[in-house]
């Protein structure tokens, strides 16, 4: 912080005092910075695709415990439950929702 505060004090004065000055300290300034900012790496295809490639595996600690699930899944969906929602509408019922009210 006090780097920056005595950079600012240092601008401020030349600003007023000496332009040319300040303007070659601003050069300066926007050089440093853009040479000390991090490039992005790039990412090889290889890697891009071996990361990609790996999403939808399933890690060796959890295939007992996937396999435990998918059974209990196919089971609870085999399993018959029904309920008043589950079968066709009727006509008379239509008329009867219609009528009273």
């Amino acid at each position: 912080m006090c780097l920056y505060y005595n950079i600012i004090q240092k601008l401020d004065s030349l600003y007023e005092n000496n332009p040319n000055e300040y303007w070659t300290l601003v050069k300066e300034i926007k050089d440093d910075w853009i040479q000390s900012e991090e490039q992005p790496q790039k990412i090889s295809s290889e890697r891009c695709v071996n990361h990609f490639s790996t999403l939808f595996s399933i890690k060796e600690e959890f295939k007992s415990r996937n396999l435990s699930f998918e059974h209990c899944l196919h089971e609870k969906e085999n399993v018959k439950s029904f309920t008043d929602l589950d079968f066709k509408i009727i006509k008379k019922e239509i008329h009867t929702a219609i009528i009273k009210k």
